[in-house]
């Protein structure tokens, strides 16, 4: 697992670390010099990603306290890689000694053992939720690189709770929720549906929902180089993803043409454009017009569940699991700075390469 542990090409975040390791470690190369980087902006995203935070997460305590280590002089980036160190402090990988000859449903157990021949068998190793603290901390950073822009990201949906949100939420108003989701109506129906799910040692899924704007025009380039390419990318290599649009994303399907292009009204050579709508989420040919980039990534429901499920062991004969230990009922209110953090990775990363697109 080299390359695999590396997102971006100028500005570039590597991960390091396992669950019930000792530490959780990120290194951000590319980060230019002269950027005002701050213990408490990194430990402000750290600590919405937390576990332990509510009833309505897993009940592992970690504070997730972050260390700047390297590439930080007096509060201000050297030019040199960044590094970020979280302890794991409250680790029981011992919780998973039981069943380490089983396969867990759902999880990359199977899949891990049989590319590599082994596995971390400490919770989930690399496929753990707890390695999107690289995601986190690396967005922290490329949030301070890109100030201009502004991410707004919230949890929209939890089963078939869907939030009704007019405009842009603040901050505080997400904030205010405790599973993240700024209609205060379904906040409260979401919460009611994760302690159901939870009393019957099982998990839902949901969706979050991200905002970028004033990130500009002229980020993304032609093919592979799409934004949008870019960003889901990034979003489905979270762990515990399962899908990304973009705009209006799967709805656009059922649209017209004269229904879904974005009539332009304005604009002006390089400065971006003002469209009538907002249909393809800010984005043409792959490539960011200036409007709004707006997109939904959702989430399965927890793989690690209470209930008794059906699966093999290493000899591969039928047996059964349980699976016992801390797990979230539901991810998605820990999973909104994670979301966030990789949406500002990509934009930092592209803002960096556009400065080499024209002379």
């Amino acid at each position: 697992m080299s390359n695999g542990n590396i997102l971006g090409e100028v500005l570039q975040v590597v991960g390091a670390g396992e669950s019930h390791g000792p530490e959780m470690t990120t290194i951000v190369l590319g980060t230019p010099a002269g950027v005002d980087i701050t213990q408490d902006a990194i430990q402000a995203d750290l600590t919405r990603r937390r576990p332990g935070q509510s009833e309505f997460t897993t009940p592992r305590d970690e504070e997730d306290l972050g260390r700047i280590t390297a590439g930080v002089f007096r509060g201000v980036s050297t030019g040199a890689p960044v590094c970020v160190i979280v302890p794991n402090t409250n680790t029981r990988g011992q919780d998973y000694e039981s069943i380490s000859g089983k396969f867990r449903p759902g999880h990359a157990d199977v899949t891990m053992e049989m590319k590599y021949g082994f596995r971390d068998e400490g919770g989930g190793g690399r496929a753990s939720f707890r390695t999107m603290i690289s995601a986190v901390v690396g967005g922290s950073i490329a949030k301070l690189i890109v100030p201009q822009a502004r991410f707004t990201t919230y949890v929209d949906q939890i089963g078939d709770i869907k939030a009704v949100v007019d405009g842009v939420p603040s901050l505080e108003e997400i904030e205010r929720s405790p599973v993240r989701c700024p209609d205060p109506a379904a906040s409260e129906r979401m919460m009611e549906l994760i302690l159901d799910v939870k009393e019957q040692q099982d998990s839902i899924g949901g969706i979050i929902k991200f905002i970028i704007e004033d990130a500009g025009p002229n980020l993304g380039e032609p093919i592979f180089g799409k934004l949008n390419a870019r960003m889901a990318a990034a979003m489905t290599a979270i762990n515990a993803t399962t899908a990304v649009e973009f705009g209006d994303g799967f709805g656009a399907a059922l649209l017209r043409g004269s229904q879904y292009n974005d009539a332009i009204l304005a604009g002006y050579e390089h400065e971006g454009i003002l469209t009538a709508t907002n249909h393809q989420g800010g984005t043409q040919g792959g490539i960011t017009n200036g409007m709004p980039i707006t997109g939904r990534v959702g989430f399965p429901p927890t793989s690690s569940i209470g209930a008794i499920q059906q699966t093999i062991d290493r000899a591969g004969d039928p047996t059964t699991i349980q699976i016992e230990g801390r797990h979230d009922p539901c991810v998605l209110p820990r999973a909104v700075p994670a979301v966030e953090g990789m949406a500002a990775l990509v934009i930092a990363d592209l803002t960096l390469l556009n400065r080499l697109s024209r002379i």
